[in-house]
């Protein structure tokens, strides 16, 4: 036999070769793109649950503190078309409760339906700010608008009000009233309230029109219709919000203001039918619906023109969406204990001036509250 030393491949040799190599390349590309295809799809997933989880974070912090510092009935707003088609179907939800950090004192005689003189501002407030005037002991209260801008000030200010209008916020011609300018070394207090307007919105997020606009969880500031106050967006990804608000006993209803529903007092007995009516002050309970999209979509699934809707609520039928982006539903049900108080809160702020950084970095003596400082 003669030796193969110094021969080349044959020709079927090469073939063979050559299709062993082209099967070994195309596998490992195949599972390369899989692997690839499965990183991206659950990066997406990812950062859908990202905007899920902080989009129910911000709502359930509001509605923990709605209510708080003011009568029950206030503690939701209620705009025009808010409701949707019925007790199941608001995409709004309009949350308002007193800023823990703020106080101010009003200075003596320095209350009235056109303005308030405190002796000083904690920090600066804007145009369509609600306000609360609380008199000496809470025996009697008043809200109010800011007419203009204020600046922070650590000496005497004053906040003009927007003319009162007889209906919430604006209900300033109260603070005529003789308590509201309070007495010496017991002064009537002005309290900030923060408004949080939550809806689902589409925003250009990177000024291309010719992309598609990206759903975000909105949050406005409830400062009235000047332009520089929309808000901001919150949570990416959000497509659509359901807001159900339930009685005591459970059942699902839509707040109402309005003389055929009055709102219950603090005194109201828990047996009057007041307690069972429609006015907004008989929330007990906030059901939270969310859908979350992921933040990517999968090429597999938009190809096939899947997941093409968003997932329906109860009662609602399921909404067109761009396909390809895998969804998430998720229901919650949150309690706003401030609904349930029997009184209106009024802390005691402190009024330590001994104690070196009290309200500044360190807890003044008497342990109160350091509002505004």
């Amino acid at each position: 036999m003669r030796a193969r030393s110094g021969r080349g491949f044959t020709l079927i040799e090469m073939l063979m070769g050559t299709a062993v190599a082209m099967l070994t390349v195309t596998a490992v590309a195949a599972a390369f793109i899989a692997f690839t295809r499965g990183v991206y799809t659950q990066e997406g997933i990812r950062g859908g649950q990202a905007g899920l989880r902080q989009g129910l974070h911000d709502l359930t912090r509001e509605l923990r503190m709605a209510g708080y510092g003011l009568e029950p009935e206030y503690a939701f707003g209620l705009p025009e078309g808010w409701a949707g088609s019925g007790p199941n179907a608001s995409d709004r939800l309009v949350v308002r409760s007193r800023d823990l950090r703020f106080s101010a004192a009003v200075a003596q005689d320095g209350a009235s339906a056109g303005s308030v003189s405190v002796a000083s501002l904690p920090m600066a407030l804007r145009r369509g700010q609600v306000v609360q005037v609380v008199c000496p002991g809470a025996l009697r209260w008043g809200y109010a608008r800011l007419a203009a801008d204020v600046e922070r000030s650590n000496g005497p200010t004053t906040l003009s009000l927007a003319p009162a209008t007889g209906t919430f916020p604006d209900l300033g011609a109260v603070l005529d009233e003789p308590c509201f300018d309070g007495v010496a070394g017991l002064p009537a207090r002005v309290f900030k309230v923060d408004v949080r307007d939550y809806t689902v919105r589409l925003l250009d997020d990177d000024g291309d029109a010719a992309t598609p606009e990206r759903p975000y969880l909105f949050r406005g500031h409830g400062l009235g219709g000047r332009p520089d106050a929309l808000g901001a967006p919150v949570a990416d990804g959000i497509e659509s919000l359901r807001i159900t608000f339930l009685r005591e006993d459970g059942t699902a209803f839509v707040p109402e203001w309005s003389a055929a529903h009055p709102p219950p007092t603090y005194e109201t007995p828990s047996s009057s039918p007041l307690r069972r009516n429609r006015n907004p002050a008989n929330v007990r309970a906030v059901r939270l619906g969310v859908v979350a999209r992921a933040s990517l979509s999968d090429s597999v699934l938009r190809g096939a023109g899947m997941e093409a809707s968003i997932p329906a609520f109860g009662g609602e039928p399921e909404l067109p969406a761009p396909p390809g982006f895998r969804r998430f539903l998720y229901e919650t049900t949150v309690f706003p204990r401030n609904l349930r108080s029997t009184e209106l809160p009024l802390p005691s702020y402190s009024q330590d001036t001994t104690t070196p950084g009290a309200c500044s970095g360190r807890m003044p003596a008497d342990g109160l509250l350091c509002a505004g400082g």
